[in-house]
Parts: C-alpha cells; sequence; structure tokens
C-alpha cells in the first residue's frame, strides 16, 4: 500500500484552520482537526503581538503571544510478523490509547531596548513566560498524570563593540543571561 495514501484524509476526518489578521502576518491562529486516526484530535491555537518603535539612536521593541493546545494520543500501531500481528493493516486508524491526552497553555511577554553610542550596541532584554502542561496516560490500567508549570524570567543585557584590527572587521559581544 502507498504510505502517502494512508495519511490523506477521509470523509470521517476534518480540519479547519482559521486565523485573524492579514494573510503576511497573523495576529491569532487556529487549527481543529479530528486527525487521521480515533483518538487523535489536534486543537490549537497561537496569538501574537510585536511593535516596533525607532528612537533617536536605537529601538523599542515591544512582543506579547499565548498558545494553547490540547491534543490525543493515539499510541502507535504494531507490527510483528513473526506471531502474524499487524495492526496497521487490519485497523490502521484504530487506538491502544483511547484515553490519552495532553494539553498546553503559555502566554510569553517581553521588550528589547537597543541603544548606540559611538558605533557600539547596547542591548537590554527583559521577557516572562508561563507554561502549563498536563498529560494523561492510562498504561494498560496503571495511569500516569504529570501537571508541570514553568515560570521564568528573563533579564539579557548584552554589549556589541566592533573594532578592527588592519583590514580586518569585527565585534565583541559581551552579554548575560539572568534567568529566575
Amino acid at each position: 500500500m502507498d504510505a502517502r495514501r494512508a495519511t490523506r484524509p477521509s470523509k470521517d476526518s476534518s480540519t479547519v484552520a482559521r486565523g485573524l489578521g492579514s494573510r503576511r502576518q497573523r495576529l491569532v491562529y487556529g487549527l481543529r482537526s479530528d486527525g487521521y486516526r480515533r483518538n487523535n484530535r489536534n486543537e490549537q491555537v497561537n496569538g501574537t503581538v510585536n511593535t516596533r518603535w525607532a528612537l533617536d539612536q536605537g529601538s523599542l521593541d515591544l512582543r506579547a503571544g499565548a498558545d494553547y493546545q490540547n491534543i490525543r494520543l493515539p499510541g502507535g500501531r504494531l507490527v510483528q510478523p513473526s506471531v502474524g500481528l499487524d495492526e496497521y493493516a487490519s485497523d490502521r486508524r484504530g487506538t491502544d490509547t483511547p484515553l490519552d491526552w495532553a494539553t498546553r497553555d503559555g502566554r510569553r511577554v517581553g521588550a528589547t531596548l537597543l541603544q548606540r553610542f559611538s558605533g557600539a550596541e547596547f542591548v537590554l532584554g527583559l521577557d516572562y513566560r508561563d507554561k502549563k502542561q498536563q498529560s494523561f496516560f492510562d498504561n494498560d490500567g496503571f495511569p500516569s498524570f504529570r501537571d508541570d508549570s514553568l515560570d521564568l524570567w528573563s533579564v539579557t543585557p548584552r554589549v556589541r563593540v566592533p573594532f578592527g584590527t588592519g583590514d580586518l572587521r569585527h565585534s565583541l559581544v559581551l552579554g548575560v543571561d539572568w534567568n529566575s
């Protein structure tokens, strides 16, 4: 059987994608798909905003975004010819994990200030990100539930100093990443 044919959507599966914003720059994008297999639904929404102002000798960049995903996990199809097992051939759309799922929910905001001084550049970035992930795996009656969270602040100062040696031009970049 042709592998490409097995991945094509059928009458029983659907995918809907929608966006808000221009075609070249989406602000919000959403996807909902039932997937090819059972227990294979994927719902996802992403949004982002970015704006930049030119300053006298630099720029200020502000950005924010969010993402959400809810996905069902169908598991693998087993093939073991030595014992006559071929779930791919007998039930390619099936699932051995009808209860398994995962979600992700995240947000981020940030600002970057760039300032030039006599050819050198100073860049200061400040960012915040949070993410919550959950998942459930039935494991044949031995369930496993995960609930993970991430809260991250980042401060990232950088300085770039151009210099030359003879006819060669170089840049020295010094910086630190502080994360908490």
